[in-house]
């Protein structure tokens, strides 16, 4: 960015100034969140307040059960959440998440 001034007029202006937006990241979680295996395809989990952009979610299963956790459909409001395990059927769990953005 660079100030110019415009000697016959006295005027001062910026020449390359490039705006940007700069938020804070912060985050929400969740715990001891059941995920129903089985006819429930997901459950659905909302954020209490919607972030800018699409937050990295990070999800841990809790209860010793051996799968695969997964964030589907991220938006800026919310989430669902499903439990695979290694041969691609879903099975109940718990887990704990987190969502980290600005």
């Amino acid at each position: 960015m660079k100030t110019k001034i415009e000697t016959a007029t006295g005027n001062a202006y910026l020449e390359h100034f490039r705006p940007t937006l700069s938020q804070d990241s912060r985050q929400e979680s969740g715990a001891d969140v059941l995920v129903l295996g089985g006819d429930v395809i997901f459950v659905k989990i909302f954020f209490t307040r919607a972030f800018l952009f699409i937050p990295a979610v990070q999800l841990t299963i809790t209860d010793g059960t051996i799968g695969l956790p997964i964030a589907l459909n991220k938006t800026t409001t919310g989430f669902d959440v499903t439990v695979v395990n290694f041969s691609n059927i879903r099975i109940p769990a718990v887990i704990d998440w987190i969502a980290t953005g600005p």
